[in-house]
């Protein structure tokens, strides 16, 4: 599968998440305009729908939709290596969307 980079900006924000409530934490390792990496330790399993509260720079918080892609746990010996983390695909017509579309191409101007 060819990794799509040039779509990608690195930026770390702060993410809660969950299936139903949004009661874990992480951070994005990347965002992209479909989707994001986001990096934690207490992922799901692919396929599973969840809800992600995104605090943008600024202090906003937007409210997304989407689906766990791939999961990645890696042990905590090698955690300066690899990242532990979920892939996930937002929901295009699901709420906060737009808003989320809009702050990655101002980032990606940034960049």
């Amino acid at each position: 599968m060819e990794k799509r980079t040039k779509d990608r900006v690195t930026k770390r924000l702060l993410v809660k998440y969950g299936t139903d409530e949004c009661e874990r934490e992480g951070i994005t390792g990347n965002i992209s305009p479909r989707g994001i990496f986001l990096r934690s330790n207490s992922g799901y399993i692919p396929q599973t729908r969840i809800r992600v509260k995104m605090t943008l720079p600024n202090g906003q918080e937007i409210d997304l939709e989407g689906k766990v892609v791939w999961t990645k746990k890696a042990p905590t010996w090698v955690s300066q290596q690899a990242k532990s983390g979920m892939g996930i695909e937002i929901n295009p017509i699901g709420q906060g969307f737009v808003t989320f579309s809009q702050v990655v191409e101002t980032l990606r101007g940034e960049a």
